[in-house]
């Protein structure tokens, strides 16, 4: 009985241990301005509450081993677009970094040959209210 029970529990354990975490942060794609090249990006932190606009233009696209496509037209983001970052993917959809430092915000999506990188320079930054949506 003992070893049923311990097996039960083992599986619960490691039955919650596998599912998937919802991502401490999210960057909410909110507008592009054509006529400047500015992106509109919200960073949510969930677990700190906080939230930080970021204006950003673009530096370079990179699709796999293509060209590196440069410029402040490169980029491809969607507005509307909840990017969640996913570097150990431990959720549906693959392999998503996104690093901020130095004045650049980076994201890379996929791996090898389907790998995108799109970079971007930090222009401004600013704290919002956090709300929290869920």
């Amino acid at each position: 009985m003992r070893v049923v029970i311990i097996s039960m529990l083992l599986c619960l354990v490691g039955c919650a241990s596998n599912q998937p975490s919802a991502p401490p942060v999210v960057y909410s794609v909110n507008s592009n301005d054509a006529s400047s090249n500015v992106w509109v990006v919200d960073a949510i932190d969930h677990v700190a509450k906080k939230r930080v606009r970021y204006f950003l233009v673009c530096d370079f696209y990179h699709w796999g081993n293509r060209e590196i496509v440069k410029g402040p037209t490169a980029c491809d983001l969607s507005v509307g677009e909840e990017i969640a970052p996913n570097p150990f993917q431990t959720r549906p959809g693959g392999f998503l970094d996104i690093w901020v430092r130095q004045g650049i915000l980076s994201i890379t999506k996929g791996t090898g040959s389907e790998q995108v990188v799109e970079q971007f320079t930090i222009q401004s930054a600013k704290v919002l209210p956090y709300a929290d949506k869920g």
